[in-house]
């Protein structure tokens, strides 16, 4: 039914442990689909860690959210802090150009980004900073460089506070993948003041087309052994995704979507479960539909466990599904 060109399907759903001892994490961020965050990580659910997007870098600035759902407020941070262990917060940046902008100026001294994130954490006592910059595959050289430099800045300066640094990476499972796609190196990092690597390990349609899943079983597996080969096995989180997409099969059109979003769409109750992913799926016409429930999320989980990992991350509360 799908387009696995690289990996093989497994021929059967593997055995799902609905409990685990697993530390989990879940990523909030700011707007609408996502506005249900708050009562989804308060109703009883197991989360160890929770990690709320308050920043984001717009035009080359680090710039604060403060204006939609789940954006930064005394009362959110709060509420963070009832439910979980550790609270981490995110800054975002998705488009290379404002990256390196920013990177630029906030490697250099004084370094009033890093004051600025420093004092965030300390004043408003969370556990630390996650750095969620993105578009791996257009960084430049002197982007990825900079961005190093930032990383141990900000690491340092965070350990000074005696508080933690998490950055999340590209999904990786090959030696032709980090060759060619990304100059992105795990093993880059592994002397650097990191404490968390967070691994997206999900987003596979975009590479292979709609009508393959958001994270087949085998993939994962080979990202995850792939990067425990290059950075140490203890401090490396996989990001899992409880998120859905629309598309046409075999093209790009792709819209990611909440599984409640998902849930208002003809079809939805004809779903069946593809067995490369565990995840659930319809067809109608050339349009494909998938998305996740806690039986999948379980066999991620799963999946990533069996192979000695004690991390994970969910992308992202708000409408979406939850393990059992």
């Amino acid at each position: 039914m799908a387009l696995y060109s690289l990996y093989s399907l497994p021929t059967a759903v593997a055995a799902i442990t609905p409990t685990s001892t697993i530390k989990t994490m879940a990523w909030i961020y700011p707007g609408d689909p996502a506005c249900s965050a708050a009562t989804e990580y308060a109703d009883g659910r197991k989360i160890d860690v929770l990690k709320a997007e308050y920043f984001t870098i717009l035009n080359g600035k680090l710039t604060i959210l403060t204006s939609e759902c789940n954006s930064f407020s005394k009362e959110n941070v709060a509420k963070l802090k009832q439910y979980s262990t550790e609270q981490f917060v995110t800054v975002s940046a998705s488009d290379p150009s404002t990256i390196y902008t920013f990177l630029a100026r906030a490697i250099k001294a004084p370094n009033a980004d890093v004051k600025t994130l420093v004092n965030f954490v300390t004043s408003n006592n969370l556990t630390g900073v996650e750095l969620d910059f993105e578009g791996y595959g257009s960084w430049t050289p002197k982007m990825y460089a900079n961005y190093k430099s930032f990383v141990k800045i900000l690491g340092n300066a965070l350990h000074a506070k005696e508080k933690k640094l998490m950055i999340d990476g590209p999904a990786v499972s090959n030696a032709a993948e980090e060759a060619n796609w990304y100059l992105w190196r795990y093993a880059d990092f592994v002397n650097l003041p990191v404490d968390e690597m967070v691994v997206m390990a999900y987003d596979y349609q975009y590479d292979y087309g709609a009508g393959t899943p958001v994270a087949p079983l085998t993939w994962l597996e080979a990202v995850t052994t792939y990067i425990s080969n290059k950075y140490p096995k203890d401090k490396i989180t996989i990001g899992l995704p409880s998120y859905g997409y629309q598309g046409t099969r075999g093209e790009y059109n792709i819209k990611i979507l909440t599984r409640d979003q998902l849930s208002k769409l003809p079809g939805y109750t004809t779903a069946k479960r593809d067995v490369a992913s565990g995840e659930m799926f319809w067809q109608s016409g050339d349009r494909v539909y998938f998305y996740q429930d806690a039986t999948s999320l379980i066999m991620k989980r799963d999946a990533v466990q069996n192979l000695g990992i004690t991390s994970v991350s969910i992308w992202h509360l708000g409408g979406n599904p939850w393990f059992y």
